[in-house]
């Protein structure tokens, strides 16, 4: 469940075996998305303005999509051929997302614009693993993480997708989770 400011929810997973999203007002009022595919939803998120992003699985494929404040979906294109999920996905208020997960060539990210168009994370790792963790700020900026053949990396992304990444993570397990306050205190500390 992701809540935005103005206490406006948009929840997601499945329903049998469909896709399942939802907004809920403020007194609990649900309006459920219609005409999703086949699949489950693994993230949602929604920005001050009410526009939401979801991203999970249909088919075996990774599957995104925005959905605008009435309703409307607009599945995100180009993403993976291949077996995958999305197992994050957020937005900030510009409407840009960030999608994060995998494809059977490994962990895979995106930049999303309001528009559809992707820019995938450059230099990920290949092979076995995944990307979990990911937030945007308000610039465009990311900061994403995830594990690769048993070792767990993070990394800052440039809006154009470009990968920074950090130092002195354990030697094994994986980051799963991502602040944006951490986000933010990084570009700090490195703009200095």
């Amino acid at each position: 469940m992701a809540t935005n400011e103005s206490k406006l929810k948009f929840i997601g997973g499945q329903d049998n075996d469909s896709v399942y999203a939802a907004f809920v007002s403020r007194r609990g009022t649900v309006k459920p998305i219609s005409n999703l595919p086949q699949g489950i939803l693994y993230s949602v998120a929604i920005n001050a303005s009410g526009s939401a992003i979801m991203g999970g699985t249909s088919l075996t494929l990774p599957y995104a999509a925005f959905v605008s404040r009435r309703g409307r979906v607009t599945t995100i294109q180009n993403l993976p051929s291949t077996k995958g999920i999305i197992y994050t996905s957020v937005i900030n208020d510009s409407g840009t997302g960030l999608i994060a997960g995998f494809s059977s060539s490994g962990p895979f990210g995106a930049f999303v614009a309001p528009d559809g168009s992707l820019t995938p994370l450059k230099g990920l790792p290949t092979g076995d693993g995944f990307l979990d963790g990911a937030v945007i700020n308000a610039a465009g900026f990311g900061l994403v993480g995830g594990k690769s053949n048993g070792a767990p990396f993070a990394a800052l992304v440039d809006p154009n997708g470009t990968l920074t990444y950090l130092s002195g993570l354990p030697t094994n397990g994986a980051i799963d989770t991502i602040s944006l306050a951490m986000l933010d205190h990084l570009i700090l500390k490195n703009s200095l």
